[in-house]
């Protein structure tokens, strides 16, 4: 409610992952060695990086499709 409307989708891309990731992976590690098989570590994420290039990439495109 409170978010300013121009800040919305970073806080959707970057903060909300940032702060969901670590417990999906957490559960995800103690579901697969529950399960018998060996530990899965899946690596940190940098969404922020992420981010960026997708804007970067969407920048790009815009500029290709305009000549």
């Amino acid at each position: 409610r409170n978010i300013p409307e121009e800040n919305l989708e970073m806080i959707i891309a970057i903060t909300c992952p940032n702060i969901l990731f670590p417990y999906a992976r957490e559960a995800i590690s103690d579901l697969v060695i529950k399960a018998g098989f060996a530990p899965v570590l899946l690596n940190p994420i940098n969404f922020e990086m992420l981010y960026m290039q997708q804007k970067q990439q969407a920048a790009g495109n815009a500029v290709g499709t305009k000549n």
